[in-house]
């Protein structure tokens, strides 16, 4: 629960870093992210939807292999380089990195060797579309770059640097991939060419993120040549159980895709992962500020500074679901237009993308209670919520997929997550005796209503062409309504003092 206390100036000071932070890395992500989805679109038209149908599942099982080769080495090194360096020990910091790099490493080579051993079985035997072997080979020797950059760029995270985080995964990996796909589809290299443009795009981001910890003093080859045992042990100790945890927790949440992949075609698991991946843009907001409010929980949670801890948690979730509910409603009320811009024969796949929405919005809700279990050093927890999440969610998905297809599929994610999401907050609530809800989540829950309201009365009378005007004008609406329901005292202190560093920002550039 928030404190009823004002915030005084040193706690507006690090809300306003914080969101500021967060702020660029959103407008980053949406821009990033953003490249990826039209990046997806091009694909979808360019290859057709059986070629896409395997890009899919291509993709789904190149990124599961990632997160759970990760070991939950990112996490872990977020948590303990914050907490090293707020204790006055770089040294050990460094050693932190030093052994999740050189771990890291070890697991993407196993990995992407066994990732191509695999290939030609699962794509004939498993799924039964023989064209998806050359996709994994492809994919294979890109996982090792995958999985140290994503080392790399957590290690500059725990330092609280944004701007290399923006410019390599927002900017450079995004841009790469489209020019790498384009020249690969004008050169007629078809899909294989798309795909091995990924090893070079990762190879550079891992090369970049090394370079800057280098440059900075932050890292270096005597921090390999002797890796320490208490910081390896403290590492292992965390890291093991998110080890197991991500099996599940990566593996279930894609599932839906993997199991679609036996039980129907490729053109639907391509519809899918079209509505899939539209919905999946509204985790980017909580994402982004879960990001930049990590390791400021865990310096907080180290140096036991409570009330920080407090107002992190309930800040994250005010910014991130008021931030969410216009999206959500945009995306329901317009799902089979969005859909259909990717081709006509994924406008089908609108009541997927309204529920997969729904999902990723009671998400939003339940504010960043999985980071604050991670950072107050509750990975066991973590684990047993992922074991027993993956196991209803693969449960549930195999049951209904057979039944109704993908919108089967969608409705065992978003009831399955929902269920997690509701679990840990309880978890928070026990453990910290906190919640991320306050009264203040009636007024973007009735601004959203009036907003969908609006729409939806709207929008048979007006043409397609209107539909984007009319989304604008509904978000306008939406912040209007907010406006007049007034602001938090806090959030209001907060929104101050960010205008006043724009104004600043903007008389210095005059």
């Amino acid at each position: 629960m928030r404190s009823d206390a004002t915030l005084d100036g040193e706690q507006i000071s690090i809300a306003r870093g914080a969101l500021e932070s967060g702020a660029v890395l959103l407008c980053a992500s949406l821009f990033g992210n953003g490249l990826n989805y039209f990046f997806m679109l091009f694909l979808a038209r360019q290859l057709g939807m059986e070629q896409f149908g395997l890009y899919a599942l291509g993709v789904t099982l190149f990124n599961t292999a990632l997160l759970v080769g990760c070991a939950g080495l990112d996490t872990g090194v977020i948590r303990f380089v914050s907490a090293y360096m707020a204790q006055g020990h770089a040294g050990a910091a460094r050693r932190v990195i030093a052994i999740a790099v050189t771990v890291v490493t070890l697991l993407g080579v196993l990995l992407g060797i066994g990732f191509g051993m695999i290939a030609a079985p699962l794509s004939t035997q498993l799924y039964q579309k023989p064209g998806l072997a050359v996709v994994l080979l492809c994919f294979a020797p890109a996982l090792v770059f995958a999985l140290v950059g994503t080392v790399l760029l957590a290690a500059l995270q725990a330092f609280q640097t944004v701007r290399y985080t923006v410019a390599l995964k927002y900017l450079w990996e995004p841009v790469g991939k489209w020019v790498i796909a384009g020249i690969a589809i004008w050169a007629g290299w078809g899909l294989s060419g798309v795909v091995l443009g990924w090893v070079v795009v990762f190879g550079v981001t891992a090369c970049l993120a090394g370079a800057v910890l280098v440059r900075q003093g932050r890292l270096g080859v005597a921090d390999f040549a002797v890796l320490g045992r208490s910081e390896a042990r403290a590492l292992a100790s965390y890291s093991a159980p998110l080890l197991f945890a991500n099996l599940f927790g990566v593996v279930a949440p894609r599932a839906d895709v993997m199991l679609l992949g036996y039980w129907v075609s490729a053109e639907d698991v391509g519809v899918y992962l079209a509505a899939f991946q539209t919905a999946a843009v509204l985790a980017l907001i909580l994402g982004a500020f879960d990001v930049v409010f990590a390791p400021i929980m865990s310096r907080a949670w180290a140096a036991s500074d409570r009330l920080t801890f407090r107002e992190s948690y309930a800040m994250v979730h005010r910014v991130a679901f008021t931030a969410t509910v216009p999206m959500c409603v945009l995306l329901v009320v317009f799902a089979d237009d969005v859909l259909r811009v990717f081709g006509s024969g994924f406008a089908a796949g609108g009541s997927i993308l309204a529920i997969l929405a729904v999902g990723y919005l009671v998400n939003a809700s339940s504010g960043c209670a999985n980071t604050v279990l991670l950072m107050s050093g509750h990975s066991r927890i973590v684990l047993i919520n992922t074991v027993c999440y993956g196991t209803l969610l693969i449960g549930a998905t195999a049951a209904m997929i057979p039944v109704w297809g993908p919108s089967g599929a969608a409705l065992a994610a978003s009831g399955s997550f929902a269920l997690l999401n509701a679990v840990r907050v309880v978890q928070v609530w026990r453990l910290h005796r906190m919640l991320p809800w306050t009264l203040a989540i009636v007024k973007p829950l009735a601004a959203g209503g009036v907003m969908s309201l609006a729409v939806v009365l709207l929008k048979p009378y007006l043409a397609t062409a209107a539909y984007l005007p009319l989304g604008l004008l509904a978000c306008a609406l939406y912040m209007l309504v907010l406006y007049a329901a007034r602001l938090e005292s806090d959030d209001a202190l907060i929104l101050t003092a960010l205008a006043a560093r724009v104004r600043m920002a903007a008389g210095w550039a005059r």
